[in-house]
């Protein structure tokens, strides 16, 4: 079973497209969580409306507001596998098949192609991430411990960042070239600017200061 844990903010419209390219790309058996602020009332009925589990928030938005609503689909749901995934991105058939094949070689954080980054592209690194929950459950995916996915100490940015190295760093990380889900983002020439695009890369200065302090921990 994969967990697909999609943290929400805005775009309402960006929801039934999800799931139908989710439906239509993934054979694997999985599940849909989508994770709401109290205050993003068009989101969370377009969430609701659209029949898939739906959690809202107890706290209002703001910083660690991206790490704790993966968490709180991580600690709500039961499946082997969590996929961080998100409402601008998109599936390619055969996406989940070509990453859970990996984990027969030990691996828990399997990267996918998002056919933009050029660190992802690479192999290096991923912005949407298959992790394993037992991983998450001992040691921790992030270095705040046992139970963690991705780490409040961010406001947005990075939490990505110190999963995938500290998954390297371990020796648990693999990257799938053939996983492909697309990240339709404006910096790929894939969507427009938007307010929850600008909102998240505010923090980026603050954010990338965290990591590299934060980074001493595990290198």
């Amino acid at each position: 079973m994969i967990e697909i844990i999609v943290p929400v903010l805005g775009r309402a419209h960006q929801i039934e497209p999800l799931l139908e390219s989710i439906a239509s790309a993934t054979v694997v058996d999985h599940h849909v969580t989508f994770v709401c602020s109290p205050h993003d009332i068009l989101a969370r009925e377009a969430c609701e409306a659209s029949g898939a589990e739906t959690l809202v928030a107890t706290w209002g938005h703001g910083a660690g507001d991206f790490a704790k609503k993966i968490g709180l689909g991580y600690a709500s749901t039961e499946g082997e596998w969590i996929f961080q995934g998100a409402t601008d991105i998109e599936f390619e058939p055969g996406w989940d098949l070509a990453a859970l094949h990996l984990s027969g070689s030990g691996a828990l954080v399997i990267g996918t192609n998002d056919e933009g980054n050029p660190s992802v592209i690479s192999g290096q690194h991923s912005t949407h991430t298959l992790i394993a929950r037992s991983y998450c459950d001992d040691p921790g995916a992030s270095m705040d411990g046992p139970g963690t996915v991705f780490s409040g100490a961010y406001a947005h940015q990075f939490v990505d960042q110190e999963l995938v190295k500290l998954a390297q760093a371990r020796g648990v990380w693999a990257f799938s070239r053939e996983s492909i889900v697309r990240h339709n983002h404006p910096h790929w020439n894939r969507g427009p600017m938007d307010a929850t695009y600008e909102l998240g890369l505010s923090s980026f200065g603050r954010d990338r200061i965290t990591f590299i302090q934060r980074r001493m921990l595990w290198a």
